[in-house]
């Protein structure tokens, strides 16, 4: 049968409608009864600031580049997985034994090196015992002093510890293995200058280094790496990374700023407005802090020092301080505000501290109440009287009271003159013995005009001149409430401090700002704690154990009490912490101490900034909110993906 025109066309339509409505059909089954899954393939393109130096792990953690290579091509013998929590890596399983103080873990089932060496338990100990050992001055030595480890059987270590300290999870976590064939018969002083550590590095992780790209001036510009096909975990979906290395934020930022596929960092607030891009903001357990420092010799190198251990004087500077208005002008709204050393929000401890809203009316009755008064320039002052100004009458061996402890003030002030510096208010034997070399000292002006040629030891017209002329003062000082704030010359802390110095100063106390580079600030500053107060920050990780921040026995170097806080009661709870074996316990524990720094106010707490990371939206299950370290991004980077693909449903 032959059709016409009008027939072939009405044919045509009709064809055209049922393949149409067949292809949404076998479509609507495809999508029912399939599901997207994961797929291998793409690249992770990633960019940093900095170099790569040592990427070995007993020494990775003193650089945040070398920690990120560490995390991607070493694994440990435990890892944190996606919640924070503890799980095995190499590990086949753990077990914790008599109260916490022994550690049996047993290695998985064929492990192997990037260059097919099996993993062993000869590997652990070997890793064990070198970042023990001095001569190789790992960082990570502190966290392993009084550690014993001990082989058990061909798959397992026993680890040991003189007291049950649960935080030890973290250090297992954090602690990488490194291959013992490789590194062996290499000397202590040689340790950083092989190969090993960047151009042949061996590890055991989900990724391997296939290729290093140096720049003209030997400078590493990337790196190339590709999946470990020996790995003994889940293999990665994306089987290959590139990294590109850039000597600042600036130089990365004119790179990246329309590449959508590049992954990066930035630590700069003044950038992040550069981006038209979202960033993941990831939480980390740190906070940045105005410590103030409670050692009492400072009281005569700034004479304000005193008052900034009255704790209203501090809790008046903490509501004068508008910390919604510093984290969105120094930090790009990229933080949250902090109240506390415990971190009550991120670790979900149950505590709500009282409230510290910026307040400078509250504040400014508080300074009223402890004596101060706003002077011409709207400073604050504090009128002092001085009960003893100066010499009036004559004083020799036996005298007593306020005008020989004035005369002794006067002699202590030079060694030479009174090595013994005892303020008794007596005259005796001593202070007869430094009358006479302070007569000495002036001798033609206490002595020659009175026709002596030595010291007679007694207080008369001549040396109380001289006394008075050196040591005299007015019946009244003013004393303005000043505060001088030492920070790192880095972008965030700089401009923190120059926010914290407006408010201060528009609420009336002289603000000072002092920054060095960290190295400086280390040796010079904080070392010998020479400051009055510090802007710094503290990271206090997965368990949050603050002895080492807060504890009196760290308030020296090279502990890390910043503000040499002392308190019995504290001292006490800290210990518990660090042996606290459940996070309930830990956490009452927690609450407990921060009601006492709370009350003593040996800090202002200011913020918590964010990890502001740049993923590529083309990657896909990042999945991490919280971090304990910044190498953390890659905790899940086995399970990052790019590609899809359809599957049946199960």
């Amino acid at each position: 049968m032959v059709l016409n025109k009008k027939e072939r066309i009405a044919f045509l339509v009709l064809l055209f409608f049922v393949l149409i409505s067949n292809f949404f059909f076998i479509r609507t089954i495809y999508l029912r009864y399939t599901t997207e899954v994961p797929a291998k393939g793409g690249v992770i393109q990633e960019v940093m600031v900095g170099q790569p130096h040592l990427v070995n792990p007993i020494y990775s953690s003193a650089n945040d580049i070398d920690d990120d290579l560490v995390k991607i091509i070493f694994s440990g013998l435990l890892k944190f997985d996606k919640n924070n929590e503890i799980a095995p890596d190499l590990a086949k399983n753990f077990e914790i034994k008599e109260q916490g103080r022994v550690y049996e873990i047993k290695l998985k089932d064929k492990i192997f090196w990037h260059d097919n060496n099996p993993l062993t338990v000869e590997d652990v100990i070997y890793t064990i015992k070198t970042i023990q050992d001095p001569s190789y001055k790992s960082p990570l030595r502190v966290r392993w002093l009084g550690i014993s480890v001990e082989k058990q059987d061909d798959d397992t270590v026993g680890i040991f510890l003189e007291k049950a300290y649960p935080p030890f999870l973290e250090t297992l976590a954090m602690t990488k293995i490194m291959p013992k064939h490789i590194w062996q018969n290499i000397p202590a002083e040689n340790f950083p200058l092989v190969e090993y550590n960047l151009q042949k590095i061996i590890g055991s992780g989900p990724y391997k280094v296939e290729q290093i790209i140096f720049g003209k001036e030997h400078n590493i510009e990337g790196m190339k790496l590709v999946e470990n096909k020996l790995y003994f975990d889940k293999k990665p979906y994306i089987p290959r990374i590139v990294l590109n290395f850039f000597p600042d934020e600036n130089t990365l930022l004119s790179k990246v700023k329309n590449q959508n596929s590049i992954n990066f960092v930035l630590n700069s607030a003044e950038n992040f407005s550069n981006i038209n891009r979202e960033a993941k903001l990831l939480e980390m357990p740190r906070y940045f802090a105005l410590f103030i420092n409670q050692n009492k010799s400072l009281d005569d190198k700034i004479k304000s020092n005193q008052f900034l251990r009255n704790k209203n004087i501090v809790q008046a500077l903490n509501l004068a301080i508008n910390k919604e208005d510093l984290i969105e002008e120094a930090l790009n709204g990229k933080a949250q505000i902090v109240y506390s050393p415990i971190l009550p929000d991120f670790y979900g401890i149950n505590y709500e501290n009282p409230a510290k809203s910026f307040d400078p009316v509250q504040a400014a009755e508080l300074i009223k109440k402890e004596g101060f008064q706003k002077n011409n320039d709207g400073f604050w002052v504090k009128i002092i009287k001085n009960p003893k100004t100066s010499l009036t009458g004559n004083l020799s061996k036996g005298s007593k009271g306020e005008q020989v402890s004035f005369l002794q003030e006067c002699l202590a002030k030079d060694k030479s003159v009174y090595p013994e510096g005892e303020i008794s208010g007596y005259f005796g034997s001593n202070t007869e013995k430094a009358v006479i070399n302070f007569q000495e000292k002036y001798k033609s002006e206490i002595l020659e005009p009175a026709g002596l040629e030595k010291g007679t030891g007694t207080v008369r017209a001549g040396t109380r001149d001289k006394i008075n002329e050196l040591c005299s003062k007015n019946p009244e000082e003013t004393i303005a409430l000043e505060i001088t704030i030492t920070t790192i010359n880095q972008d965030i802390l700089i401009k923190s401090a120059e926010k914290i110095k407006n408010d201060l100063e528009k609420f009336g106390v002289k603000t000072n700002i002092l920054s060095y580079d960290f190295s400086s600030l280390k040796e010079d500053i904080i070392k010998p704690r020479d400051f009055q107060t510090i802007l710094f920050g503290e990271i206090i990780g997965k368990y949050p154990d603050l002895f080492p921040f807060w504890h009196s026995s760290e308030k020296n170097d090279p502990g890390l009490n910043l503000s040499g806080f002392e308190n019995k009661k504290a001292d006490g709870i800290l210990k518990e912490i660090k042996q606290a074996l459940s996070d309930e316990k830990r956490n009452k524990l927690l609450v407990d101490f921060a009601k006492i720094i709370d009350e003593e106010k040996p800090a202002i707490f200011l913020f918590n900034p964010y990890y502001v990371y740049y993923l590529s939206p083309q990657i896909k299950n990042f999945g991490e909110e919280k971090i304990l370290l910044p190498s953390e991004r890659f905790k899940n980077i086995t399970e990052w993906f790019i590609n899809t693909k359809r599957e049946l449903k199960k």
